[in-house]
């Protein structure tokens, strides 16, 4: 799969829009401050926490844990895990959600070097997430929920160091790096965008138009 995303990476990255890079390194801004209206309205509508219609107080929750991953980083993914699902999202979820995505995507903020979780990931990989098979969610449940989708997020990290080493995305990452030019755009996010794209590709054009390269 990598090799149609470095065959066909100006077109996906003709589908990259600036504002999306520069959106996303607004929220990296050093001297960011995550109480800020602004800031969570930007932060909300990048990362899609307002298409999830999620309440004012796991909102809230979420950037008090954004804000002490960055003051005190720990990089631990299930901690962050357990603590956004302490707070139920909404009227139509109980508290013990496991909102992986979302976690994955304050992790990076606070670590820009960490990969991110999504359909898009999902789809690529073919991973199958594990779904609750009781109402109301038990602790073991959870638990063994966050065991499996942790063991996915490690094999994201190693797949994306082991792209990196072995250069199976090198002609990608040096062609994004020619279009937008920031240190603050790591590699881990280069990679996450190059499958992001592919995957959006796929799903919208790429049977009805003939300019993608399969070869």
């Amino acid at each position: 799969m990598y090799k149609y995303i470095e065959k066909n990476r100006g077109a996906l990255l003709a589908r990259l829009k600036e504002d999306n890079m520069d959106n996303y390194l607004y929220l990296l801004n050093p001297k960011r401050d995550v109480n800020k209206i602004d800031y969570q309205k930007k932060y909300k509508n990048f990362w899609r926490l307002y298409a999830a219609r999620l309440s004012n107080e796991f909102c809230e929750n979420h950037f008090q844990v954004l804000k002490k991953e960055i003051q005190n980083p720990s990089g631990d993914l299930k901690k962050i895990v357990t603590s956004l699902a302490k707070v139920p999202s909404n009227k139509a979820r109980e508290v013990g959600s496991l909102h992986f995505s979302f976690s994955t995507k304050l992790l990076h903020v606070a670590n820009p070097e960490t990969p991110i979780y999504d359909k898009m990931v999902k789809e690529f990989y073919f991973f199958s997430e594990p779904k609750p098979k009781t109402k109301p969610k038990s602790k073991t449940e959870f638990e063994d929920r966050l065991e499996k989708v942790n063991d996915f997020y490690d094999f994201l990290i190693d797949e994306y160091e082991r792209i990196r080493t072995r250069g199976l995305l090198a002609k990608s990452m040096k062609t994004f790096r020619k279009e937008f030019k920031s240190n603050r755009i790591t590699d881990v996010k280069i990679i996450d965008t190059m499958i992001w794209l592919f995957v959006d590709y796929l799903r919208k054009e790429a049977a009805l138009r003939k300019d993608f390269f399969y070869d």
